[in-house]
């Protein structure tokens, strides 16, 4: 799960890279994507160490929020991705 939320992490950051890149409504249309893909990221990193730390049934319920973090980020990202995709 880290794995994953790390590599998206990567493709943030590169979606931030291409907004330096240009200007205007652009710039700030991926400046928020990129605070809202970040702001999900730090709630899967706090999930994911919730999770580490829980035992039993907590365990498996934090898991399957985990999941939906993870799932709901990347399909954030993949709309991101699209949306850019041309700069």
């Amino acid at each position: 799960m880290k794995a994953q939320i790390d590599d998206m992490a990567g493709e943030i950051e590169r979606l931030s890279a291409k907004a330096e890149k240009t200007g205007g409504r652009v710039k700030a249309d991926i400046d928020r994507q990129v605070a809202d893909l970040k702001e999900q990221q730090e709630r899967a990193m706090d999930k994911l160490k919730k999770l580490s730390l829980a035992g039993g049934g907590a365990a498996e319920e934090l898991k399957a929020g985990m999941d939906l973090a993870i799932a709901d980020m990347a399909n954030a990202l993949a709309r991101a991705r699209e949306k850019f995709r041309d700069l």
